[in-house]
């Protein structure tokens, strides 16, 4: 039984029997790597800039996402609230934001995508 349906009236966040292939309760991962960059700033973000960010939650990983996520005001936010009051499956990956700066060097976005 779909748990429920958005608003073109598609199941989401349980089996779906008309999709028998799908063995397992679908799941929607949440993640984020949030920057706003500036090339005229006069320094780049850092793999520091990302783990300590100013009034945001620090790099996150894991079931810490969800709490970090909800405790903002970032659109993933609202949309793990209501993907949560839909009884849906959300898996948190993880997540990170920076402040305003020049372009995420190439050694900061490695490290976090790894």
């Amino acid at each position: 039984m779909l748990a429920a349906k958005d608003s073109a009236g598609s199941g989401f966040g349980r089996k779906d029997p008309q999709c028998p292939e799908l063995d397992h309760d679908p799941g929607i991962a949440v993640g984020g790597f949030l920057h706003e960059s500036h090339f005229f700033a006069p320094r780049p973000t850092t793999y520091a800039d990302l783990l300590h960010p100013a009034g945001f939650p620090p790099l996150t990983e894991g079931a810490a996402v969800l709490d970090a996520v909800r405790a903002t005001s970032v659109p993933a936010a609202g949309a793990l609230a209501v993907a949560e009051a839909a009884g849906v499956t959300v898996i948190p990956l993880a997540w990170t934001l920076a402040n305003p700066a020049g372009p995420v060097q190439d050694e900061a976005f490695e490290r976090i995508a790894a």
